[in-house]
């Protein structure tokens, strides 16, 4: 090409070449110039950005805090003229910001509540509890797989009952007389509440999520997060009948009815009636999913059940 142009132009070849050679380094040069602005720009837009989130936390963490110790202060201020309310407003201070402003607050006003009778202590933190229908007896269970029962105003110490692994479920029976005690390692304890009587019924495959005994029996029924559902007589250590129910998980709740002729199963999945044969019963499974924010309960007798999704409130008959 400098051949050609030389002539052309009428300047000499070298020339050319070397103004050909002088143009393309000052090219490169404002290349790596516009290339180090560019890369100096991003740098700062990242560090302004992640200034910005900082600082966004750390006011939303702020309005947190100054929100939990108003609550606090409000609760503790309005104890002596209210003391439900101040309870409430303790609390909800507490599930804002757990602090110990807070913490105080909520310990203060549980002591000064007249149906407080007294504290007990545990051996470890506690994952179950259960009170007779008489509220005659206490049965506190804990993570260490220790079961503790006391008289309800806390007052005697009726005994203490161990099981493998974490207690999960506590129930007694309507004649406040048995005690069943399930636990994190499918384990399962039947104890007579004023006697020395234990029985440990056959082991389970898995986590223990709901018991329950028969209404004026001593039969109990047991359910499994592996969905498996066990029935025991008064006096047998081994289940009468063994039902696969195809719900696994926690069972949200579990309760004879019709005189204990059937048993009704409520999880996150859906329910089911067993009467002899498993039924599946209109549950809106639609509704189940997420988990979270649902809310279910049944009626004593096991007949009515309705559950809470998105605010709204369901009720339901086995009928």
């Amino acid at each position: 090409m400098a051949d050609l142009a030389a002539p052309l132009h009428g300047r000499p070849k070298d020339e050319l070449i070397g103004e050909d050679i002088s143009q393309r380094r000052k090219l490169q040069r404002f290349r790596q110039a516009m290339l180090a602005v560019t890369t100096t720009l991003a740098v700062l837009a990242s560090a302004a950005a992640v200034y910005a989130f900082v600082q966004r936390n750390t006011a939303r963490d702020q309005a947190r805090l100054a929100t939990a110790r108003q609550l606090a202060a409000t609760a503790v201020n309005l104890s002596g003229d209210d003391l439900d309310l101040a309870s409430l407003l303790a609390l909800q201070a507490y599930q804002v910001q757990g602090t110990p402003e807070t913490l105080s607050a909520l310990y203060q006003l549980t002591t000064r509540s007249p149906h407080l009778t007294r504290f007990v202590r545990g051996d470890a933190t506690v994952t179950a509890l259960a009170l007779t229908a008489s509220r005659q007896f206490a049965a506190v269970g804990t993570a260490k797989g220790s079961v503790t029962v006391w008289t309800s105003d806390g007052s005697r110490r009726l005994g203490k009952i161990s099981v493998h692994g974490e207690v999960t479920s506590l129930a007694f029976s309507d004649d406040d007389r048995l005690l069943a005690v399930g636990s994190s390692s499918g384990e399962t304890v039947v104890r007579d509440v004023q006697g020395n009587y234990t029985r440990r019924l056959t082991v389970g495959a898995s986590r223990v999520t709901g018991l329950t005994f028969q209404a004026s029996s001593h039969n109990l029924a047991v359910f499994e997060d592996r969905g498996a559902l066990r029935l025991f007589g008064e006096q047998s250590d081994a289940p009468y009948a063994h039902v696969d129910t195809g719900l696994p998980g926690e069972a949200a709740d579990l309760a004879f009815q019709d005189k204990g002729r059937k048993l009704t199963l409520v999880t996150f999945g859906g329910w089911r009636l067993y009467d002899g044969r498993l039924h599946q019963l209109q549950s809106y499974d639609d509704t189940l999913y997420p988990a979270n924010g649902y809310v279910t309960a049944a009626s004593p007798s096991g007949n009515c059940f309705g559950f809470l999704k998105y605010g709204g409130l369901s009720l339901e008959t086995v009928g």
